[in-house]
């Protein structure tokens, strides 16, 4: 461990676990507990119970299964559940279950929190009981705990961030450094998960990926039946699986533009999302129905402009061939090939617009307008303005909003010294498609962020129990959590 990392005896931290990426912060954990941190566990699979009570003591380990729909529980506040519903990509397609799934888990999930005074959750936004637990502890103030997600920050490779919100658009900012970075700008690079989205893409489309896939499906390898984070309904198990490889094939028929075909006028550029995934259900509530997004785009334009949509290579499968025709109605829209570097796309684009993707992000650092549909932690970029639809009807049309945003001042430089100074070295992901995660010199790295952070967060908490105000006595917190009445 890095010996300026200081040891922060007493300090009690939670991850929630996720699929894959659980074994990656097992690793991490076992760094922290190094450093006298207790480290508990809030999981959904209960084949991954099994997997931590070999590393964990029973009461730190706590297993939230499909078997919690069949309890009656009181909830304990209103976090708007039919919200958290709506985004995930399982309990969407099971409405009932999924709301007594929620309600049913958050009077367990406060308790075990109250029980080993956790005061660090960390965990993904993507699945509803993730994004329950993130609102449970920013509402309950009595709990004293913070949820924190850690993601890459697309640019510059190899950087990561802690995030406070849910729906990512602010990192938690680091104490006492200074940039030293006068006169850097970040690189224009292509995001290494876009590099290794395009490797799973050409396994997927292999022969040998088929086959695995035709096997998963037919053997149920990886399937629990308990598990929240997973369609068990056989309509949906069976159906979309299929589904997906109905819509590649049918890919081949969609016609697709080649950049010669598309410079020449004036256009916008279009990011689509794959879909479903947390960057457009969770981060970019609201705005998730990515057609209705286009056609709205469309409705700006003066008709002698072009409205270009880049299909993503990962979410190919993602959206039916009838999608594609539907588009294809409309004057001046095209869909540029897949395989088009998404920089030269950009770089002859007059506007770059996408709900919440990294498209915008290069736009910006490139000095190309661009526009994001939600909030996102680029939007720092003065070159990447967040307009929303209401915002959008304000302008007589489209060109004064590219105007608007052209004639702000490059902020390039001070940006990419706030990404520098708020980041950390290292690689997040999950050990299935990214297994260098695992390496040791990435977990040390990994473990030392979230070091520091506990050290913030530890101090933190010294300053509140210092204040009679914020003083806490976890006892009658635990009589609280377990009593039959909703917590104020």
């Amino acid at each position: 461990m890095n010996p300026d990392v200081p040891d922060k005896k007493g300090m009690n931290v939670c991850f929630v676990a996720n699929f894959w990426k659980t074994y990656f912060f097992h690793e991490i954990a076992l760094q922290l507990k190094k450093n006298g941190i207790k480290v508990c566990w809030i999981v959904p699979k209960e084949s991954q119970v099994g997997y931590l009570s070999e590393h964990y003591a029973p009461e730190m380990i706590l297993g939230i299964s499909r078997k919690y729909t069949q309890r009656e529980e009181y909830p304990v506040n209103d976090y708007k559940i039919n919200e958290l519903i709506f985004g995930d990509r399982v309990l969407r397609n099971e409405l009932r279950a999924g709301q007594k799934f929620l309600i049913n888990i958050q009077r367990p999930i406060y308790n075990f929190i109250v029980r080993n005074k956790i005061q660090l959750i960390f965990g993904e936004v993507t699945w509803a009981h993730e994004l329950l637990i993130h609102r449970m502890v920013t509402v309950q103030k009595e709990l004293n705990c913070k949820y924190y997600s850690m993601h890459t920050i697309r640019i510059p490779n190899g950087r990561f961030a802690f995030f406070e919100d849910e729906k990512q658009t602010r990192l938690v900012e680091r104490e006492g450094t200074s940039s030293v970075n006068a006169g850097y700008v970040l690189p224009v690079e292509k995001p290494a998960y876009a590099k290794q989205n395009d490797t799973i893409l050409k396994d997927k489309m292999s022969l040998s990926g088929r086959l695995s896939r035709l096997n998963r499906f037919v053997t149920g390898r990886y399937f629990e039946k308990t598990d929240p984070n997973t369609n068990v309904a056989g309509v949906h198990r069976w159906w979309l699986p299929v589904r997906e490889e109905l819509n590649r094939e049918f890919y081949k028929l969609v016609k697709r533009r080649s950049i010669n075909d598309i410079v020449g006028k004036p256009y916008i550029l279009f990011g689509l999302h794959k879909q479903p995934e947390a960057s457009i259900d969770v981060c970019g509530r609201y705005f998730e129905n990515q057609f209705e997004n286009i056609i709205n785009l469309w409705r700006q334009l003066s008709t002698d402009w072009r409205l270009v949509v880049k299909e993503h290579s990962n979410a190919i499968g993602d959206r039916s061939l009838w999608f594609y025709r539907k588009l294809d109605r409309y004057p001046g829209i095209v869909l540029a090939d897949e395989t088009i570097d998404s920089l030269l796309l950009i770089r002859n684009s007059r506007l770059v617009a996408t709900n919440t993707g990294t498209l915008a992000l290069e736009a910006a650092l490139l000095g190309i307008p661009s526009i994001t549909f939600s909030p996102v932690f680029f939007n720092r970029l003065n070159y990447c303005k967040h307009v929303d639809w209401s915002m959008l009807e304000r302008y007589r049309n489209i060109q004064v909003l590219i105007d608007e945003i052209s004639k702000e001042n490059p902020n390039m430089e001070e940006y990419a010294g706030y990404i520098m100074d708020n980041t950390f070295e290292g690689s997040i992901g999950d050990t299935l498609s990214n297994p260098s995660v695992m390496e040791s010199d990435n977990v040390r790295k990994v473990a030392d962020a979230v070091l520091s952070l506990t050290s913030k967060r530890n101090s933190q908490i010294q300053l509140k129990n210092d204040n009679p105000t914020y003083s806490l006595n976890w006892a009658d917190l635990e009589r609280t959590a377990g009593a039959t009445e909703p917590v104020p």
